[in-house]
């Protein structure tokens, strides 16, 4: 009993360390998202490009460290929990392998895609609160209230974004910067929708190819 009380708080003390472990990755890993997204943004909704602000990237970080470290936190935790969980799972598969019958493989085999997925998404969804953080200033249950929305009205858009990212296979900061473009796109769009490529933020040429990207993957999901 006594030994096997020790093993169990040994378990619990790896995996606790390990939940730390990621969510301060996850953490530090947030706050540089954050801060090429604030960075980003600045340059997007600036009309007047030739006069931005210099320090630009020191600002911003230092922003995201005063006023968005709990947004932040709260994003890092769920992704740090989830891949945790994940882990978990992974280590009770290997634990009862030998024992499973066909049923119970197929069980696991889905609860472990689910799982794959929901972290894809989860990720993915968190990267964009992120930006949306860093454009608006809210918290990061008030910008994910935004942003989710925000994407889901442009589900087609969102689809054939990360086609091209994936197909690009692009690095990790870059695809931040693509994100962020994209998504103040959206709001650019949301903004002004109903009037002329000369009232956007955006940049003519990056106007024209969103737009016809966007337009040209909902013509598709229509069809």
């Amino acid at each position: 009993h006594r030994s096997w009380t020790i093993e169990t708080l040994d378990y619990v003390y790896v995996g606790v360390a390990l939940l730390g472990t990621w969510w301060g990755l996850f953490f530090v890993l947030g706050l540089c998202q954050t801060t090429i997204s604030m960075c980003v943004a600045n340059w997007y909704f600036t009309r007047d490009r030739k006069h931005l602000a210099k320090g630009l990237v020191t600002g911003s970080f230092f922003k995201v460290i005063f006023f968005h470290s709990m947004s932040v936190a709260i994003g890092s935790f769920f992704i740090a929990l989830l891949t945790w969980l994940r882990l978990i799972f992974q280590w009770v598969k290997t634990q009862v392998k030998e024992k499973e019958s066909s049923f119970a493989k197929y069980l696991m085999g889905c609860i472990d895609c689910c799982l794959w997925v929901f972290e894809k998404a989860l990720k993915y969804v968190n990267k964009i609160v992120y930006v949306s953080v860093a454009i608006s200033g809210k918290s990061y249950c008030g910008a994910a209230g935004e942003a989710i929305p925000l994407l889901a009205m442009n589900t087609a858009r969102v689809v054939a974004l990360n086609v091209i990212v994936f197909a690009s296979m692009l690095m990790s900061v870059v695809e931040v910067v693509i994100d962020t473009v994209f998504y103040s796109f959206l709001i650019d769009d949301k903004m002004h929708g109903d009037k002329e490529a000369e009232q956007y933020f955006a940049p003519r040429e990056l106007h024209a190819f969103l737009k016809a990207k966007g337009d040209g993957a909902e013509k598709g999901c229509c069809c």
